[in-house]
């Protein structure tokens, strides 16, 4: 038999819990499977690399399913912004993630999850602010920065849309990637 990242079944086992109610929350919420995911297997694999690898390749289907059906509510203006910045910070990410040591990745993870956590609890209800158009770039710096090291970038864009109060099939259409 091929070796796997799973230590044994019990992993197997707890893994696909854990994949099947993060894709639940995004199913029902449209966007937390990445945070659910990524801070749970973090707890099963002792190494943050193969949990960002394994969040991606199961991730990837449902997010190209969800912007083929959607392709008619993206909103384009705010992607080409958001874009440039996911463009130069995932590969950042990814470099961190590859050359950082895995202690730090998963302390800041730590730190992360406890920031996104207390930055929604403090969000204003949609669209009282609305983002100035020149924050798009850095706001996707960031996004892409957190993709790349987390495979978890959504929340930026998530509070850039929350805030814009955009609908929630523009939404899901337009941060296909970063959630």
């Amino acid at each position: 038999m091929p070796p796997t990242i799973f230590p044994g079944l019990t992993e197997y086992l707890i893994t696909c819990a854990i994949l099947v109610v993060a894709q639940l929350v995004y199913v029902l919420f449209g966007f937390g499977s990445g945070l659910i995911a990524v801070g749970s297997l973090a707890l099963v694999f002792p190494d943050i690399r193969d949990v960002v690898v394994l969040l991606l390749l199961v991730n990837l289907p449902a997010e190209l399913w969800v912007v083929l059906h959607s392709r008619r509510e993206i909103r384009w203006r705010p992607i080409l912004g958001l874009g440039a910045g996911l463009a130069v910070g995932i590969p950042l990410g990814t470099w961190v993630l590859k050359t950082g040591d895995p202690d730090f990745v998963l302390t800041l993870l730590g730190w992360f999850l406890i920031a996104v956590g207390a930055v929604f609890l403090k969000l204003p209800a949609g669209g009282r602010l609305h983002p100035r158009p020149w924050l798009a770039p850095p706001t996707g710096m960031l996004s892409g920065l957190l993709t790349g090291l987390f495979g978890t970038g959504g929340p930026p864009i998530i509070i850039w849309y929350h805030l814009s109060d955009v609908g929630k099939a523009a939404f899901r259409a337009t941060s296909w990637r970063s959630s």
